[in-house]
C-alpha cells in the first residue's frame, strides 16, 4: 500500500508480505488500517508518514519486518493524530516497534511489542521533516514491551533502551512527550535510556508514570532501569516507577549537575506531565575551594526555597550576589 489514499478510506482484513513496505502512507485524512497482517517486509510495516492526520491503525498484527513496524513519521508535512493502538508487533529486526518522528498529538495505546531485535518503543529527532510540535502532548500509554533493546544497531550505531528518546543527531527539539502505564520486561539492556550521544544543543521535555520495570541487562549491555546519559538538554520527570530485578541503578542519571538538565520525581499530589510552573535555583561560590551552597534545585512555583552557605575552612561567608548577607 502506497500513496495518499485521500480521505475517509478504509483498509482492512488484509495480509501484505514480501514487499519493502507493509504500508506508506502519505497524507490521508481520517484513514482506518484495521485487522491487517504485515509479516516479512523488507522496511516498514505501517508508516502514516508527512501530513497524515486523524488516521487510525488498530487490531493489526506485525512480525518480521525490517524497520519500524508502526511509525510516524512527519517527512513533508505535519502529521497530527495518528493512533495506534490494539496492535501486536514481534520480531522486527531492525529500529523499534512503534516509533514516532515529528508530529502532533499522535497516540500509541493498547500495544504489545514481543522481542524486538532492537528498540520497543523510540522517540527520535535526527530524521529531517516536521518538527514535533509543543502543542499537546505526544501519548504513550498501557502498553507492554518484552525483551526489547540492544547493545547495537544493524548500522552498528548504539541502542541499548527497549524504550529510547533521543537527541543524538536532533535536528529539532522533543517537547511533550507522556508515557503512562507501561511495562517493560526482561529488557536486554537498560529499561530506558534517554540519551544525546553527540552533544546535540536540542532539548526535550519527557514525563514517566506508573512504569513498571522487571528485569534488565539480559545480553549484558546495560542493567538500569531508568538510564540518562550525559549532555541531555532539557527536563524529565517521573512518578510512580516499580523496580524489579534491577542488577544496576534504578536510576542512572549522567546528566545530573548540568545547569542545561532537570530531573524531578514528583510526588503523589504532582502530574509529572505538567512542566509549567517550574523553576531551577542555581547557586554556586565564587570558586569551588571556598564551600558550597545547598538548597538548589528545581522546585514548583511559590515554594519557599532556603539556602544555605557552607564555607569550607578557612573562608567564611561573605554576601550573595545580590547583597543580601542572610543567608
Amino acid at each position: 500500500f502506497n500513496g495518499s489514499f485521500g480521505a475517509n478510506s478504509t483498509i482492512s482484513n488484509v495480509m501484505v508480505q514480501h514487499f519493502e513496505c507493509g504500508a506508506w502512507i502519505e497524507d490521508a485524512q481520517n484513514l482506518s488500517v484495521k485487522h491487517c497482517r504485515f509479516r516479512n517486509n523488507y522496511a516498514d510495516g505501517t508508516n502514516l508518514a508527512s501530513a497524515c492526520r486523524n488516521s487510525t491503525v488498530e487490531h493489526c498484527s506485525y512480525r518480521n519486518n525490517g524497520d519500524d513496524d508502526m511509525a510516524a513519521w512527519s517527512r513533508v508535512g505535519l502529521g497530527v493524530n495518528v493512533t495506534y493502538r490494539y496492535n501486536t508487533s514481534e520480531l522486527c529486526w531492525r529500529a523499534a516497534g512503534i516509533g514516532f518522528f515529528g508530529g502532533k498529538q499522535h497516540k500509541a495505546h493498547h500495544c504489545l511489542v514481543i522481542e524486538p531485535i532492537e528498540i520497543g518503543i523510540r522517540i527520535d529527532a535526527s530524521f529531517g521533516g516536521s518538527a514535533f510540535s509543543s502543542s499537546g502532548f505526544i501519548e504513550i500509554y498501557e502498553n507492554s514491551v518484552y525483551k526489547g533493546g540492544t547493545k547495537q544497531n544493524v548500522w552498528n550505531n548504539s541502542y541499548d533502551g527497549a524504550i529510547y528518546v533521543t537527541l543524538t543527531g536532533a535536528q529539532y527539539d522533543i517537547p511533550n512527550i507522556s508515557f503512562k502505564n507501561i511495562d517493560i520486561i526482561d529488557s536486554k539492556g537498560n529499561a530506558i535510556s534517554v540519551n544525546n550521544y553527540n552533544n546535540s544543543n536540542k532539548k526535550l521535555k519527557v514525563c514517566f508514570e506508573n512504569i513498571n520495570v522487571d528485569g534488565v541487562g539480559k545480553h549484558n549491555v546495560g542493567n538500569n532501569g531508568l538510564y540518562i546519559s550525559s549532555n541531555v538538554n532539557g527536563a524529565v520527570f517521573i512518578k510512580n516507577f516499580e523496580y524489579k530485578n534491577v542488577t544496576g541503578s534504578n536510576i542512572m542519571n549522567r546528566s545530573a549537575g548540568s545547569t542545561k538538565f532537570v530531573f524531578k520525581e514528583e510526588t503523589a499530589e504532582h502530574d509529572p506531565c505538567d512542566f509549567a510552573g517550574y523553576y531551577t535555583v542555581t547557586v554556586k561560590p565564587s570558586l569551588a575551594v571556598m564551600g558550597t551552597v545547598t538548597g538548589t534545585g528545581t522546585y514548583i512555583e511559590n515554594t519557599q526555597v532556603t539556602l544555605t552557605a557552607n564555607p569550607k575552612p578557612g573562608y567564611a561567608f561573605e554576601k550573595w550576589s545580590d547583597g543580601d548577607t542572610n543567608p
